[in-house]
């Protein structure tokens, strides 16, 4: 079933209700901050003396043996909508295990809610559990209550005999709604020229003038260096001189164009509309035979493909956002041809929506010469030049040569390359010593492009890490051209995971927005910002030219696997398929980064591991206890050989100062590898509001989560207890 939340940009706040489970949802699933879901957080539970309990408590004894102690206190320290921590303590128990259980009201246990179980340490007298249930076996938005508690103490880990303890609960759950589950409902606000577009064209389509947007986005995106190519500005420059013939036959006169503009000392790119254009004159002579067409390979004059006329009322922060073609294109050295070849604005990591990322990381599975584990990191670059933005390309050749008839823009092609590209990658990995990565050899600059390097354990992890961080690796692949004198073309490199050109570009068709409910196929949550609809008409000198109409979506945030239903109401239908021109929808948006379990999800299928140690955190969790015992604030230390890759030498972390409770908080991190437990010990300093300072022992601990309330301070610090 779908879940569908008013949701309007541009409108007024939408229900609480659907307020709070947005909020749930865009915080990636992570932990609820609420820990009092059912106000039972630090309450004791009263334990059920009725004569069925005595007596079951007896039998239980009787035939389970000679198994004596008694659970003397039960403590909830976390009461969540989907889990609950208590605190469990005991007397007489040595050896065996303590498990907590779900039941009913007549005290049978609920098959939803899987034992929890931990072993006995002679040493201890209190254990902390959390219980949790099974999704699927409760509907979703649907509170539900658990009237009991059960404590069984056996001598195996199996929760199906021992000495059993009932304990009155009433405790609320509820399963939130699953994000594939939810709709948003988005309503479209139309954005400058956009607005006053009429709903429908009356009289002859083919005169109508359209509504131009009045900013020239070229202006902006021209500047843009880092997608732009460096070439030597001599031979960027384009004179209005005498072309050459490429056949003998009719006349050939050059039609002079515009200056072109310098965009800075270094770079220069011509717009096509200044290039020469080969208009033939008759001579009234006999007909001579047609020119030469084939192909002589580029030249080493650039052109911007674009020229001046994308007209739009939103500024594009990049080329990619329009296409993934390099606005700058270079011309065969024969007019007659009609070829023009292109470059990829960049290469990054190739996804897909069924298989992920395609960027692996290999841990274990080969040694170097003194037998330690190497790490193998591959993966595959693509360009994002598929059929469609062939096809994209040619609905603007199209429209040039509509511009300019004796300008032939009939060919667009891959720029041929003369021998296998080579990647230099940044200083992320030079800093690591890897200096060498090698490529599969490619025919075309639109193949895609599988890459791998080598390195140790402990330098994947740090590279694992940039690449959570989202810092990413930057390179370049440097294009040497075939057949030209044209120089070494750089091409941007970018292997990163949380990024906008690597999940690529949104398109839609007009079906898509209107009649169906557009799904996150990605792995993260993404923030909606425009739906653009590109067409071919007349600009503002009546010719045909790209016109770029946008409507505002609210910067709305989408939860990964979630869905959108568009209110489309204000985008003309007629724009589906304006005079047959309708060249490109798309949806502009941008990536969140901050969701940390869905980054984890991306790395647990990028990740192939024997031995990997992955990085782990250690969360302290603040309790409410500060005011009740006067604490001014918590000094904790922890210390672990787990604190580095190798696990060779102990760790101790800088200490974490914290001054306000019923919070979580990273103790540190600890490397991890396949199978292996956390272990580590910390150490609490408690100062009271009075000034009275009390250090703890150094406590061993064996979970990454380490929950601290009053339960635990007075067993620490005795004193509490008066």
């Amino acid at each position: 079933m779908n879940h569908t939340f008013n949701l309007h940009a541009g409108a007024g706040p939408f229900p609480k209700a659907a307020g709070l489970l947005l909020a749930a949802l865009l915080t990636c699933a992570a932990a609820f901050s609420q820990n009092n879901y059912s106000g039972l957080l630090n309450k004791e539970l009263t334990p059920e003396i009725g004569g069925a309990q005595v007596i079951g408590n007896i039998i239980d004894r009787l035939l389970y043996g000679n198994f004596s102690g008694s659970v003397t206190k039960v403590k909830v320290l976390d009461d969540a909508e989907q889990t609950l921590t208590v605190g469990v303590s005991f007397i007489g128990y040595t050896e065996g295990y303590i498990h907590v259980l779900a039941a009913d009201g007549d005290a049978n246990t609920l098959p939803s809610f899987p034992a929890q179980t931990i072993a006995l340490d002679k040493d201890k007298k209190d254990v902390t559990l959390t219980l949790r249930f099974d999704r699927k076996a409760w509907p979703e938005n649907q509170p539900f209550s658990v009237p009991n508690l059960v404590v069984l103490v056996s001598k195996n880990d199996k929760a199906t005999h021992g000495v059993r303890t009932l304990f009155k609960l009433n405790k609320q759950f509820v399963v939130p709604y699953s994000p594939e589950n939810v709709v948003l409902p988005i309503r479209m606000i139309p954005i400058g020229s956009a607005a006053s577009l009429p709903a429908r064209i009356t009289g002859n389509p083919g005169t109508f003038k359209p509504i131009l947007p009045q900013r020239n986005i070229y202006n902006v995106i021209k500047n843009k260096q880092v997608l732009l190519f460096k070439v030597d500005t001599a031979a960027a420059r384009v004179k209005p001189a005498t072309a050459t013939p490429v056949a003998t036959g009719p006349a050939i006169r050059t039609v002079a164009r515009p200056t072109p503009r310098v965009i800075n000392p270094d770079v220069r790119m011509v717009s096509v509309l200044a290039y020469p254009v080969l208009t033939p004159v008759s001579t009234g002579g006999s007909s001579a035979p047609p020119p030469n067409t084939n192909p002589q390979g580029p030249s080493d004059s650039p052109l911007s493909f674009w020229g001046d006329f994308i007209l739009s009322d939103v500024d594009f922060e990049s080329q990619n956002q329009l296409t993934n073609v390099s606005l700058t294109i270079y011309p065969d050295k024969n007019p007659a041809s009609g070829v023009f070849y292109y470059l990829p604005i960049a290469y990054d990591v190739k996804y897909d929506k069924e298989r992920g990322f395609a960027f692996n990381m290999d841990y274990g599975t080969v040694r170097d010469a003194g037998g330690d584990n190497r790490v193998r990191m591959s993966g595959t670059l693509s360009s994002g030049i598929s059929l469609n933005e062939i096809q994209f390309i040619k609905a603007l050749m199209d429209a040039y040569k509509a511009q300019n008839p004796g300008l032939k823009l009939e060919r667009p092609m891959p720029l041929p390359i003369s021998e296998t590209p080579v990647i230099t990658l940044g200083d992320e990995l030079k800093n690591f010593g890897i200096s060498n990565v090698n490529i599969n050899n490619t025919s075309s600059i639109t193949d895609p492009v599988e890459f791998s390097w080598m390195t140790d354990g402990t330098t994947a992890t740090e590279l694992e890490n940039l690449l959570r961080a989202n810092s990413g690796i930057i390179g370049k692949m440097k294009i040497k051209p075939q057949g030209t004198t044209l120089g070494v073309q750089e091409i941007p490199v970018r292997i990163r995971l949380i990024d906008e050109n690597t999940f690529g570009r949104f398109n839609m068709s007009p079906t898509d927005f209107r009649n169906k409910n557009w799904r996150n196929e990605t792995p993260f949550p993404v923030r909606l910002k425009y739906l653009h609809c590109m067409v071919i008409d007349k600009n503002d000198q009546g010719k045909d030219g790209p016109i770029i109409y946008s409507w505002d979506l609210g910067n709305t945030q989408v939860p990964a696997t979630s869905q959108v239903k568009f209110n489309a109401d204000t985008v003309p239908t007629w724009l589906d398929n304006h005079k047959g021109k309708q060249a490109r929808i798309w949806l502009e948006y941008s990536v969140v980064d901050t969701c940390s379990p869905c980054n984890e999800g991306v790395f647990r299928g990028i990740v192939q591991a024997t031995s990997r140690p992955q990085l782990n955190d250690v969360v302290f969790r603040l309790l409410p206890f500060f005011e009740e015992y006067k604490i001014s604030y918590l000094d904790v230390e922890m210390k672990s050989s787990q604190g580095s890759p190798s696990g060779s030498a102990e760790v101790s972390f800088p200490a974490l100062h914290i001054t306000k409770d019923s919070a979580d908080q990273v103790l540190g991190k600890l490397y991890l590898a396949s199978g292996v437990e956390p272990a580590f010990d910390y150490r609490v300093t408690v100062v009271t509001k009075e000034g009275n300072e009390m250090k703890s022992a150094w406590i061993r601990h064996i979970s990454l989560s380490v929950p601290f309330g009053s339960f635990q301070l007075k067993n620490l610090f005795p004193s509490f207890n008066q």
